[in-house]
Parts: structure tokens; sequence; C-alpha cells
């Protein structure tokens, strides 16, 4: 491997890396901003109070609705790309082909990761070797 492919492959894992975990990283980070709009109903164990926390979740929708459609998008974007990266690689086995489609459809943010450390992270290493399956 020249070093100008190395460098090239090592960006590559960096991005796609980044691919893999942004879906839950923005997940958590919608997740935390929720709770802390109804940080005062969780501290004072006012989770009774339904039609407050509608109206406070109601008060706060458009930021919760932006994040949560960035969130999405993000993910679909990372599930197709996974899913366009395991089917297009001719070293793995049809049927572990099949089983990462289901998991990656199934678990997807936390899928993203899983994958990208079995299949990408290591792709230089394992170039010739047979694919690992989840099974």
């Amino acid at each position: 491997m020249t070093m100008e492919t190395q460098h090239h492959h090592h960006k590559r894992v960096l991005h796609t890396g980044i691919l893999a975990f942004a879906p839950i990283f923005l997940f958590t980070l919608w997740s935390v901003y929720y709770f802390i709009i109804l940080g005062n109903f969780i501290v004072n164990q006012r989770l009774g109070e339904h039609l407050e926390i509608a109206g406070r979740t109601l008060q706060y929708y458009t930021p919760l609705f932006i994040l949560f459609g960035v969130n999405f998008l993000v993910t679909l974007g990372a599930f197709l790309f996974f899913l366009w990266n395991i089917w297009t690689r001719p070293e793995v086995p049809s049927g572990n082909k099949v089983v990462w489609v289901v998991f990656l459809a199934t678990f997807n943010i936390i899928a993203f990761p899983v994958y990208w450390y079995m299949h990408i992270k290591h792709d230089f290493v394992r170039h010739k070797n047979a694919s690992p399956a989840l099974s």
C-alpha cells in the first residue's frame, strides 16, 4: 500500500466512522435537549401532568422537530450507505449480506458502529479474508 493510498484509506475510515456514529450522537443530543426542556417535570416527579408536558413539548416543537428531522436524514443516509457497502462487497457471502441487511435495518443507530468496526475500520488488514458474520 503506497503512502498516498494509505492516507486515502485512513481518511475514508475516519469519514465513514463519523457517519457510523453520527446518528447515535444526534439522537443522544435530541434526547438530552428534550430532557432539559422537561427537566422541571422530571426533577420534581411531575410526570403525571400530561397536559403540561404536552404544552411544553409544543412550545419547543420547532427545534425538537428540526433536530429530529436532521437525525432522521443522517440516519437514512447512513443506512443507505452501509446497505450499499455490504451489498457490493464481493468477499462477503450472500448469507452474511442478508443477515447484515436485517441487522442494519432493525438496529440501525446501534448497528452502524458495529458494522463500521467489523467491515470498514480494519479493511486493509483483512483485505482478502472472509467477512465476519453476526451469527
